[in-house]
């Protein structure tokens, strides 16, 4: 094994054990979950699959990434039809762990995590009588389609989805 191997797999095994969440890589049980995309143009075989629990894995994900020399995707949802959450290099899969929203019903805000998509925080928000400014479909990811801007069945009274983020 060359010396450059032999430091990408010191650095890997770091990794796995400074996480909190899962790394998984080709042939692991579920990459394949991992890499898969709602369009399947876009899926691509990722060197590594880093499934997050908390904000300081995803740190560490993303110095992994960068010391290996990795191309970094996000992967909230997994909507995008450009493949933007998709590489070879390293995906951050946030959707398997990070996938939740609260609701503060006094305040009328609904709090999401990284990887939620819009069943989740529309189900959270249903129960306290919320509806939120989403897309068409529940099944994108709020990011995604935040950062889009997230136009939907409400844009026209109340705006887009960006238009609606309090923090």
């Amino acid at each position: 094994m060359s010396f450059s191997a032999q430091q990408t797999l010191a650095s890997l095994t770091k990794l796995k054990e400074t996480l909190s969440g899962e790394v998984v890589c080709p042939g692991d049980e579920g990459y394949e979950h991992g890499i898969t995309r709602w369009s399947d143009s876009c899926v691509k075989q990722a060197a590594y699959v880093v499934f997050p629990k908390t904000n300081e894995d995803v740190v560490e994900a993303i110095t992994f990434a960068k010391e290996q020399n990795l191309e970094l995707a996000v992967y909230g949802g997994g909507h995008s039809f450009s493949g933007s959450s998709s590489t070879e290099g390293l995906v951050i899969h946030l959707n398997k762990y990070i996938n939740y929203a609260r609701c503060d019903p006094e305040k009328r805000l609904l709090y999401v995590g990284g990887g939620a998509t819009w069943e989740i925080v529309d189900k959270v928000g249903m129960e306290h009588g919320l509806a939120t400014v989403a897309g068409s479909v529940n099944h994108t990811g709020v990011g995604g389609l935040s950062l889009g801007g997230g136009y939907g069945w409400l844009t026209g009274r109340y705006g887009m989805t960006v238009d609606n983020i309090v923090q």
